[in-house]
C-alpha cells in the first residue's frame, strides 16, 4: 500500500505538492479532494496555489505552487494519453487564451509578493537549460520563464525529468532553476539539455536550507543510489536572496 513508505519519520511530514502528468492520465481533482477529505499531509488545496511563511529574523518567504501541465501538453497531440485530453476540456484549459489567464495569474501572484525576501515557484516540468526555449515537445512552458525573469523569482523547482540537474543565475537570468526527478522511476538517459550541472543516472533529491539571518540559500544534490552506504552529496551551492543580491 502507497501509504505505508509515509511512516516512522516521515508520519508527521507535511507534503506542499503540485499536480503532474501522472495525476491528469487519471482524475487531477481526486488529488485535491483527497487532500480535503482524507490526509491533509498530502497537502494541495488546488491546482494553483500560494503560501506564505515567516522564519528566522523575521524573513518572508512566498511559494507560487502552479500546475505546468496544460502549459507542457498540447491539447491536440495528447489524445491517447488515457484521461489527460478529456481533462484538459473538462477544466477549460486546452485554448491558448484559456492557458494564458494561468500565465497571468502566475505574474499576478508575483506581483502580490514582490516584497517577500525568498520568492519561489515549484511546478513539475522542467525549466532547467534549454527546457526554457520554445519546443513544440513541451509546447506553452516558454512562456513562464519570462514571467519568472519579470519578477526577479528566487528559483523555480520541478520534478518530471527523470534527472538532477541544476542552472545558475548568470548576467540575463536572476532565477535559479532546481531539477530534481530522480527519486523513483527509471532513470532518463538525457533530460534537458545545457544545464551548468547535471548527474544523469543517478537516484537522489535535493535538500535546500536557508539559515535564520535569511541572506542565503545553501543547497546540496545527493546521490541516494548507495546501497550499502549512506548518501553522498554530489553538488552544492548557494543563492543569495532578493534583497541581499
Amino acid at each position: 500500500y502507497w501509504l505505508d513508505v509515509y511512516g516512522g519519520r516521515l508520519k508527521a511530514v507535511t507534503w506542499f505538492t503540485v499536480a503532474g502528468n501522472h495525476d491528469w492520465y487519471s482524475n487531477v481533482t481526486f488529488q485535491v479532494d483527497y487532500f480535503w477529505d482524507d490526509d491533509s499531509r498530502f497537502f494541495l488545496p488546488a491546482l494553483y496555489y500560494v503560501r506564505k511563511v515567516k522564519f528566522g529574523d523575521n524573513i518572508s518567504a512566498a511559494f507560487i505552487h502552479i500546475d505546468t501541465d496544460p502549459f507542457y501538453y498540447n491539447f491536440t497531440s495528447y489524445k491517447k494519453k488515457n484521461n489527460l485530453n478529456q481533462t484538459l476540456l473538462d477544466f477549460n484549459l486546452y485554448t491558448y487564451d484559456q492557458i494564458n489567464n494561468r500565465l497571468n495569474w502566475i505574474d499576478q501572484q508575483l506581483e502580490d509578493n514582490k516584497d517577500a525576501d525568498w520568492l519561489f515557484v515549484v511546478g513539475h516540468h522542467p525549466l532547467v537549460g534549454d527546457c526554457r526555449l520554445q519546443n513544440p515537445a513541451s509546447y506553452l512552458m516558454y512562456l513562464i520563464p519570462p514571467v519568472l525573469e519579470k519578477h526577479k523569482v528566487s528559483a523555480y523547482f520541478n520534478g518530471h525529468s527523470h534527472e538532477l540537474a541544476y542552472s545558475a543565475p548568470n548576467s540575463t537570468s536572476t532565477v535559479a532553476y532546481f531539477g530534481s526527478g530522480a527519486g523513483g522511476a527509471k532513470l532518463d538517459a538525457a533530460g534537458c539539455q545545457n544545464p551548468d550541472w547535471s548527474s544523469i543516472g543517478t537516484f537522489g533529491f535535493l535538500s535546500v536550507s536557508i539559515p535564520a539571518d535569511g541572506k542565503t540559500l545553501y543547497f546540496d544534490y545527493v546521490d541516494a543510489n548507495t546501497t550499502n552506504a549512506p548518501p553522498k552529496v554530489i553538488y552544492s551551492g548557494q543563492i543569495n536572496s532578493r534583497k541581499s543580491s
